[in-house]
């Protein structure tokens, strides 16, 4: 934990959005980023500013925080003159006996004047200049976040169980431009809602093996006054609920190390994928704990 009082971070930092987002990739229960981060945050929020944390100082866990954010980096994108994005947050979270213990997690982004954030464009035909997707406007992000910790006798060092579910809301509002298209240029409003969740269990089953799954999928809904350009610039959704599962089982041979082998059935594309992972991390010299 943190410890009572307020905590000040400037400078250039992982947002506190959701759960999984402050912790470093080398952490994660999995290889890659639960799809919503990828669809989100192209896997991680990450940007330059200031955050405030004040935990309070009672029996029950509870954490208070804000950042005001530069939001020139994704998913705020373009250029902004002072603070283009800002986040509030609360976690609250317990023990139940010695054995168990939870943690519920709120939080909330916003970008009110996004201009100009570009994404993935493409070629028409021999043309060599590329089309590429313009979104200017609002955006906004709530979240939800639990996790849930099991342990015999509150000892997690052979033993241990881990629950994380995750759920995001995201809502735009403006215009997209493909820029490079015309005359005349392509344009239309924009009203873009995408919504996605993922859960995983991790079983430490003995002091040095860990086995995990997770489920993961990503839904959007997104309207325009011209549809044809929606999907030019890949906000179509065609109806096609993206989903994917994974399985993963870790051997770590010391407390520095960690050899992971991970299977998805990814079914976020139109066409299915099998993939297979295998991720050796090392850590070197000392680091602070992780947190909760």
């Amino acid at each position: 934990g943190l410890g009572n009082g307020l905590t000040v971070k400037a400078g250039r930092f992982f947002s506190e959005i959701g759960y999984q987002n402050v912790q470093h990739a080398h952490s994660w229960d999995f290889a890659d980023a639960p799809l919503i981060y990828r669809g989100l945050f192209g896997n991680q929020l990450i940007d330059d500013g200031l955050q405030i944390i004040y935990v309070a100082p009672t029996d029950t866990f509870l954490q208070l925080g804000a950042e005001v954010l530069s939001g020139n980096r994704f998913p705020a994108g373009g250029q902004h003159n002072g603070a283009g994005a800002w986040t509030t947050f609360a976690d609250i979270g317990g023990d139940i006996g010695i054995e168990h213990s939870w943690q519920l997690g709120l939080s909330y982004w916003q970008a009110d004047d996004v201009v100009g954030r570009e994404s993935g464009g493409h070629s028409h035909g021999n043309s060599a200049v590329e089309e590429t997707p313009s979104f200017t406007g609002s955006s906004e992000i709530n979240a939800l976040d639990l996790v849930y910790k099991w342990s015999p006798n509150g000892n997690p060092r052979n033993k241990n169980f881990k629950f994380q579910f995750e759920y995001f809301d995201r809502k735009e509002n403006g215009g997209v431009t493909m820029l490079n298209s015309g005359p005349p240029v392509e344009t239309t409003s924009y009203d873009g809602h995408q919504k996605g969740w993922y859960v995983q269990v991790v079983y430490q089953f003995q002091s040095q093996w860990r086995a995990g799954l997770r489920h993961d999928q990503l839904n959007v809904n997104n309207t325009g006054s011209d549809a044809d350009v929606l999907e030019e610039a890949g906000l179509s959704n065609e109806g096609h609920t993206a989903k994917r599962v994974s399985a993963m089982v870790e051997w770590l041979p010391s407390e520095f190390s960690r050899i992971r082998l991970q299977y998805n059935r990814d079914e976020s594309y139109e066409k299915s994928d099998n993939q297979v992972f295998l991720q050796y991390t090392m850590s070197l010299g000392s680091h602070g704990a992780h947190q909760y």
